[in-house]
């Protein structure tokens, strides 16, 4: 799907379900298993518990994918307030919050 936006993409992913399982959001976003539960339990990356199993839901996959955005000149997207991220190079130092 060359033309595909990323929502298009996911929702094939997703047939028409409302939920997808773990391999099929792994899928979906181009990561392995172990990536996929250090972005849970880091809490970038939202889920659905039915009975004991995580599922996920196509629309949070997208949002997952454009939270995490780079912008085409190299910076990057904005953290979320309170989360700011150290930068540091050979002459200066900032903290962005």
């Amino acid at each position: 799907m060359p033309d595909a936006t990323l929502a298009d993409r996911v929702d094939a992913i997703a047939r028409g379900r409302l939920l997808v399982r773990q391999t099929e959001a792994c899928a979906a976003l181009g990561i392995g298993r172990q990536t996929l539960l250090d972005e849970i339990e880091a809490g970038r990356l939202r889920y659905v518990l039915v009975g004991t199993r995580r599922r996920f839901k196509p629309a949070d996959l997208v949002a997952y994918i454009e939270r995490q955005g780079r912008g085409c000149d190299g910076t990057e997207a904005s953290p979320p307030p309170g989360q700011g991220r150290r930068i540091e190079n050979k002459r200066t130092v900032c903290d962005r919050t």
